[in-house]
């Protein structure tokens, strides 16, 4: 099977096509991986805007490692946790 690259012409809307020297096959990505890419990364956009400020504005820090130090909790254990919740999702967003 033969595959081709693509690649914009100098001329408004026209592509150029080659074929992929054999062995060079892997170093290609595929328009399907592509779309799977976009799609996975509009996920992660869509994540991102999900909290908006006007709706969560950003609380007040210091106040609020006070009140967790006070009960014995810190803020550092909060927010490790946080990111965990936040990286373990787009992690999952990349594995499915």
């Amino acid at each position: 099977m033969k595959i081709y690259s693509f690649r914009k012409s100098s001329e408004e809307g026209c592509f150029v096509a080659s074929e992929v020297p054999p062995g060079m096959e892997n170093d290609f990505v595929l328009l399907e991986d592509v779309e799977e890419i976009k799609e996975k990364l509009h996920k992660i956009r869509q994540w991102c805007d999900a909290y908006p400020l006007d709706v969560f504005p950003e609380p007040d820090l210091k106040k609020a490692a006070d009140v967790l130090k006070a009960n014995g909790i810190t803020i550092d254990t909060i927010s490790a946790s946080n990111m965990r919740h936040v990286l373990n999702g787009v992690k999952k967003i990349l594995d499915t």
